[in-house]
């Protein structure tokens, strides 16, 4: 969904932006600890196409994509896809990245990586 935001903004007023996503377990009185990793991930993302960047990324959308391998248990993590967004940009993978499940009632983002 901060993706989603993210874009909507930057079609309408340019610029750039931070987006953080981030998430730790609850603390032993709220409930189980330990079930997944504190771990964050941000993204700094712009509406000029024509400064460098590592990749372009398409609208949110739709759609089935792919559901790239994270490492340490972050599969399981609350920000799961977008580690898993983060792990494609930074190998350099093309194509869909599935931002759910993968399943086609999901939502993905496209990939086109920059030379």
């Amino acid at each position: 969904m901060a993706l989603l935001e993210t874009s909507s903004l930057l079609h309408q007023r340019g610029g750039d932006a931070i987006v953080v996503l981030a998430d730790e377990p609850v603390p032993v009185p709220l409930g189980s600890p330990g079930s997944f990793p504190p771990a964050a991930v941000a993204f700094h993302v712009r509406a000029d196409p024509e400064r460098p960047a590592r990749a372009r990324l398409g609208p949110v959308r739709r759609g089935p994509g792919g559901l790239p391998n994270v490492p340490g248990g972050l599969d399981a993590h609350p920000c799961a896809a977008a580690f898993r967004l983060a792990f494609a940009v930074s190998r350099g993978t093309p194509g869909a990245v599935s931002l759910g499940t993968g399943g086609a009632d999901g939502w993905a983002i496209d990939i086109e990586v920059v030379e």
